[in-house]
């Protein structure tokens, strides 16, 4: 499976995410509208809590107790598609040199060749950043990665 980093990979890849209230006397479980979630704090917000920064899933509110703070699960989807759309598979993104703190999408494409374009001119513009172009879930390059030449193929000695 993808790595999945952001919220946006969870809608991406077609998955689910069930909340769990922090508080032990209710735990009350739902279903986390993600359309509502994303639009509430973006795509890009990471998972993962970030050092020094509240997450997201602590300013949530149980709809049940009012208590602050829910735990998020990933779930399979019920009816698993294995089929992707094929408009606009291509992503360009942003990120930290690190690569655990997404920046932004710099671009989407259906094509492979004005991806490619973007990829290269997003490199240029942020030198400081990592940037990946994605197909679908897999990353096909990334900027923090470079060929090496002289590499021998299969076969040679």
């Amino acid at each position: 499976m993808a790595k999945l980093r952001t919220l946006g990979d969870i809608r991406d890849a077609g998955l689910d995410m069930i909340a769990v209230c922090h508080n032990v006397s209710c735990r009350h479980t739902r279903q986390v509208d993600l359309g509502k979630l994303i639009k509430a704090v973006g795509e890009m917000q990471s998972l993962l809590p970030i050092k020094g920064q509240s997450h997201f899933s602590e300013r949530m509110r149980c709809p049940e107790c009012k208590h602050r703070g829910m735990f998020l699960w990933v779930e399979a989807p019920k009816e698993p598609n294995p089929h992707f759309s094929s408009a606009l598979a291509f992503r360009v993104v942003q990120e930290d040199r690190s690569g655990f703190r997404p920046m932004g999408e710099v671009a989407r494409a259906c094509n492979k060749e004005v991806a490619q374009a973007a990829f290269e001119v997003a490199e240029a513009i942020y030198p400081q950043s990592r940037i990946e172009m994605h197909w679908h879930r897999q990353v096909l390059q990334s900027s923090h990665i470079k060929p090496v030449a002289g590499g021998k193929r299969a076969g040679e000695r």
